[in-house]
């Protein structure tokens, strides 16, 4: 909500170190304005988990029901593959 990558961004980098580590993508829309997000909102955050971990070792979520407070099941998994697709 706050749209600040710090200290987040350095954290992600350093749990992305360690090859036994894995990043599940989930619980975007509920971090962000439950009523005015949009895809591109979450395209920095994304940018940053696929460089620090590859797609080799990113999972996704959807945070279901939680997510429903901000959006729909299908938008909320949609924002992921679609970025990844």
């Amino acid at each position: 909500k706050s749209g600040s990558l710090q200290p987040w961004q350095s954290g992600i980098r350093e749990l992305a170190q360690d090859t036994n580590v894995f990043c599940k993508l989930s619980g975007l829309v509920t971090e962000a304005d439950w009523e005015n997000w949009k895809s591109s909102d979450f395209e920095p955050y994304l940018d940053v988990a696929l460089e620090s971990f590859g797609k080799d070792r990113l999972m996704i979520g959807s945070d279901w029901p939680v997510c429903t407070v901000a959006g729909s099941y299908s938008q909320v998994m949609g924002i992921v593959v679609e970025y990844l697709g």
